[in-house]
């Protein structure tokens, strides 16, 4: 107890008892670990323990030495000059850690070797080849791997419409035995053998001679249309890419977007009718000239675009306010009712060209009261009988081509819709030849992805093969829907042998060889479509094939024969169509083309098949165009109505494996607004207007014509 007194004075003096041990201050986290020790520590004696080794060389692991950890050498290698060899990478990676390590890397190289194996086992030749070049100019394996790798991801997220690629049919993915026959050149042609050698690993089929200098090499640019859809290639045109349509409308100022537009137009609903030459048109809009180019008429193409572009989700309905089909056909409608009285190029041009986006919407019976008023038009400008006048050489080859596409649309109606001709004869200005004069046509360049050459229409070869089919059929017209009809034999044979001399006539581009564009199919598609109409249920369909009296008229070859082929020629060419370019795109002429084809398969499946036929074949058919009906139906309402109407009169038992390919909508059938005298059946069934079915389905309460669920598979 005496001591305690003191040790409190020792304390309170700065000195500690000899039996107590010193208490060193906390060491500053900012001091340099490279600062002196203090003398507090340095009096103590104490010194710092040092951090533990976590890994070991193998020498000092092998003789159990205590080992430093320090690189590229230990220190107990270092003094006694032994290897020194380190399992891990780094310092700090435990023995564990570097055992995954070891395993993971064993594991990626295994599957570098795997994934290269793979690659020459699947891969077609030309990419073998590449590989075993890569690999003998020294690649290791991850390399070649990673390219493998590596290219095939940057291919697909470059988000190009799909260049390589080939639909594949429902139901029956191989294309009809029955349609192999020995005078079917469709089956020949440049376009089939390459569509159905995508998956081939040789694909050694001899390339078109199209331009001058092209390749052998199915890489050519110039073999870009028989290798790839054509929705995946674009409209070329320096005028358009600098073209401001924004100064000629009020409904949209994204020029960029209407740029888009117009190029959907040219390349799709241009390619099938003109009803301008687009080279003045364009160069009017961008030089603001009101001559050959005008508010109503970049309205209305606006308008009748909408419906081509995919990135509107809402084209097809053209009630929708909101929709942009909806703002430029509003705004076209506006514009015509201050322009119809005033005789212009332009306002004959947009006439007809309201008529095409009424008939996508249904409504082609008002839609026709346009046409009729430019034809009215055309008549008092003097387009028909070349009394126009126009001064300049521009002017004039405007009004001569504008006669001639307002009198291949009146044709085409016609003959459509089952009427008299509106036109009797064709404008008496005749055709330039295209391989002279190409300039009087105008041209239509195409650019495919992964390519930077430029690939012609031939447009002009197009547009006067076109026109001259039209006066054929115009005059067919005169005779097959007068009241009473006048088919006699001798007009029916008159008629075939002029579409025979026609179809033997074509150029080198337009033969079924060489056919590979859309725009190309539809001509031989409207060659065989015009012989089924005109002989559909004639007289002598009914007459033996060895009759003299037919087939003297018929030069040697009997109606049931000619009937016979263009059946099987028509089909090949809806298939081949398919393959290639699939439904992907708004094409209204091939819609109805293939919902021919669908009455066709309809009553053959009502009667168990056509001649002995499996009904197997019949059934993928009318599913394949049901499906086409279906996938134009995203952009046209016409389309939709029409698919409507097909699945209605379709087999139970097919409606159900339709469900598997075509998908359903929920929506009104808006049967009050289709006003459409469209003729469907026509060449196989008793045709009936599609307006007066859509409204006998209304009255009898049929599912979806009354705005419940629309009447679909699935």
């Amino acid at each position: 107890m005496d001591d305690t007194p003191s040790s409190a004075t020792s304390v309170a003096k700065g000195k500690l008892p000899a039996n107590l041990r010193p208490l060193l201050p906390a060491i500053d986290p900012n001091e340099s670990s490279s600062s002196s020790p203090s003398p507090l520590s340095s009096a103590s004696g104490l010194t710092k323990r040092p951090a533990p080794t976590t890994s070991a060389c193998s020498s000092c692991r092998k003789r159990k030495a205590k080992c430093s950890g320090h690189r590229p050498m230990c220190r107990r290698c270092s003094r006694l000059t032994l290897p020194c060899q380190y399992d891990t990478d780094e310092e700090g990676e435990t023995a564990a850690q570097a055992t995954k390590r070891r395993f993971t890397d064993i594991s990626h190289r295994m599957g570098a070797h795997e994934s290269v194996y793979s690659a020459l086992r699947s891969r077609d030749e030309k990419d073998v080849t590449a590989i075993l070049k890569r690999i003998r100019q020294g690649d290791d394996v991850e390399t070649v791997a990673r390219h493998l790798s590596y290219g095939d991801v940057l291919l697909q997220v470059a988000l190009v419409p799909e260049t390589r690629y080939r639909y594949v049919f429902p139901l029956m993915t191989e294309m009809p035995a029955d349609l192999n026959t020995p005078g079917n050149p469709y089956l020949r042609s440049l376009l089939y053998e390459w569509t159905m050698s995508d998956e081939d690993e040789s694909g050694n089929f001899a390339a078109p001679a199209i331009t001058a200098g092209s390749t052998q090499d199915d890489e050519s640019p110039g073999n870009d249309p028989y290798l790839k859809p054509w929705h995946a290639a674009d409209i070329v045109d320096i005028h358009l890419s600098v073209a401001s349509p924004s100064k000629w409308t009020n409904a949209c100022g994204d020029d960029e977007l209407m740029r888009r537009l117009i190029g959907r137009y040219l390349l799709v609903e241009y390619s099938a009718h003109a009803y301008f030459q687009k080279e003045y048109f364009l160069e009017d809009m961008l030089k603001m000239r009101d001559r050959l180019c005008s508010p109503l008429l970049v309205n209305t193409v606006l308008a009748v675009a909408c419906f081509h572009e995919p990135g509107l989700t809402t084209r097809a309905e053209w009630w929708n306010p909101s929709s942009l089909s909806y703002q430029f056909l509003a705004e076209a409608k506006r514009l015509w009712e201050i322009e119809q009285d005033v005789d212009k190029l332009t306002t004959i041009q947009a006439g007809i060209m309201l008529n095409v986006a009424l008939s996508l919407c249904g409504l082609d019976k008002p839609g026709w009261d346009y046409t009729q008023h430019a034809l009215a038009m055309a008549t008092r400008l003097g387009l028909f009988n070349g009394t126009h006048q126009f001064k300049s050489r521009r002017m004039r080859d405007a009004a001569d081509f504008t006669g001639w596409a307002a009198f291949i649309w009146a044709a085409y109606v016609s003959f459509a819709f089952h009427r008299l001709p509106a036109i009797s004869d064709p404008p008496s200005t005749p055709l330039p030849n295209p391989a002279e004069n190409p300039q009087w046509y105008g041209e239509l360049w195409l650019r495919y992805p992964h390519s930077n050459a430029q690939y012609p229409f031939r447009y002009g070869y197009i547009f006067k093969a076109f026109a001259e089919l039209m006066v054929i059929l115009n005059d067919a017209s005169k005779f097959l829907f007068s009241s009473p009809s006048c088919a006699t034999t001798a007009a029916l044979a008159a008629t075939c042998a002029r579409l025979t001399q026609w179809y033997s006539a074509l150029p080198d581009p337009l033969l079924p060889r060489n056919i590979a564009l859309p725009a190309q199919l539809r001509l031989h598609l409207w060659y065989y479509q015009a012989i089924l109409h005109t002989m559909h249920n004639s007289p002598p369909l009914l007459t033996p094939l060895t009759d003299p009296t037919v087939l003297a008229a018929f030069n040697g070859v009997h109606p049931l024969t000619l009937v016979s082929a263009a059946k099987t020629a028509f089909e090949t060419l809806l298939r081949i169509y398919y393959l290639r370019h699939g439904f992907d795109r708004l094409d209204m002429t091939c819609t109805a083309f293939f919902l021919q084809q669908g009455f066709v398969s309809i009553e053959a499946l009502a009667h168990g098949g056509d001649g002995g036929e499996d009904p197997a074949r019949h059934r993928s058919t009318l599913v394949l165009v049901a499906k086409c009906l279906y996938d134009q139906g995203k952009s046209a309402h016409m389309a939709r109505t029409l698919y409507q109407l097909l699945v209605q009169q379709m087999p139970g038992d097919v409606v159900e494996e339709l469900g598997r390919f075509a998908g359903s909508w929920r929506g009104e059938m808006r049967a009050e607004d289709i006003r459409s005298e469209y003729v469907v059946g026509a060449g196989a069934m008793e045709g009936g207007r599609v307006g007066d079915m859509v409204q006998e389905f209304r009255e009898l309460g049929v599912e979806g014509a009354e705005g419940s669920e629309v009447s679909s598979p699935g």
